[in-house]
């Protein structure tokens, strides 16, 4: 498997994905399930959920959906959610307006607004 042959390799490799992870957080159990039924016996090292949750980061960028980010959140958690507005091409009020108002506790939205890219950059 490509994917897991690059991260088993690079075990602390990250990796961002945009516009709430291009679709995969919805189709993250089919997508584990094909993994696990596929008959070549290419399997990655973890599970595609393990590797969201040591690995894998996704990005609000231009995806302003509550129930987008509310599966996103019950997929993969709020701590490996960033938000960012994908300007030019979707407007930067717009993108922090709806994270204000996104139906989530306060925590989860100081997480997502801030708290994950400063964990993950290092950025103190």
């Amino acid at each position: 498997m490509l994917l897991g042959g690059h991260f088993d390799r690079f075990p602390t490799a990250e990796l961002i994905l945009g516009h709430l992870g291009e679709g995969l957080p919805a189709l993250l159990w089919r997508t584990q399930n094909m993994f696990d039924l596929n008959l070549f016996d290419k399997k990655p090292g973890k599970s595609l959920p393990e590797y969201f949750a040591d690995n894998i980061w996704i990005t609000t960028s231009g995806n302003f959906s509550d129930h987008a980010l509310t599966n996103a959140i019950l997929t993969v958690g709020a701590d490996h959610i960033l938000f960012s507005v994908d300007y030019p091409y979707s407007d930067n009020a717009a993108g922090t307006g709806w994270i204000e108002r996104a139906p989530i506790s306060e925590l989860d939205r100081r997480k997502i607004a801030h708290g994950n890219a400063r964990a993950l950059f290092d950025l103190g």
